[in-house]
């Protein structure tokens, strides 16, 4: 199962995936930026759980700048109509790849990049960043 604190990154990084897919050169800054390395923050996910007639559910939302750029934050690098991520998106959810294999992909990435995008800390096994004794969620 995927942890708590982890839904953002996890769903973040099916979107990486969906985009890259398309050719962008996105990555995920911890732990749900989706950033151009150069450029800036180009969209994000959070994570909400809710209950609903005793029915527990969890609800993704996902902001991508697809269209103009919004100074400070730029476009995304690729042509994309939002139509194409959503049905991208439900395609990836319906058959989704195990946390285990996405923290694996997501774990190597984040220690290629922190260095370029300030990040300080160690991931801990549950995708939480752990400073010094401080251990900050994921959790949006």
């Amino acid at each position: 199962p995927i942890p708590p604190q982890s839904y953002s990154l996890y769903f973040g990084w099916l979107i990486l995936e969906l985009l890259r897919g398309r050719g962008s050169r996105v990555i995920l800054k911890w732990p749900n930026d989706l950033y151009l390395i150069g450029a800036g923050k180009v969209g994000g996910v959070l994570t909400s759980v809710g209950r609903r007639g005793g029915r527990k559910f969890l609800v993704a939302g996902i902001g991508i700048n697809t269209s103009k750029p919004v100074p400070p934050f730029p476009r995304l690098d690729i042509p994309v109509k939002n139509r194409e991520i959503v049905e991208g998106f439900i395609g990836r959810v319906e058959r989704p790849p195990r946390w285990e294999e996405v923290f694996r992909k997501y774990r190597r990435e984040f220690y290629l990049y922190r260095g370029i995008l300030g990040i300080e800390g160690e991931l801990t096994e549950v995708g939480e960043l752990k400073i010094g004794a401080e251990v900050r969620g994921g959790w949006r």
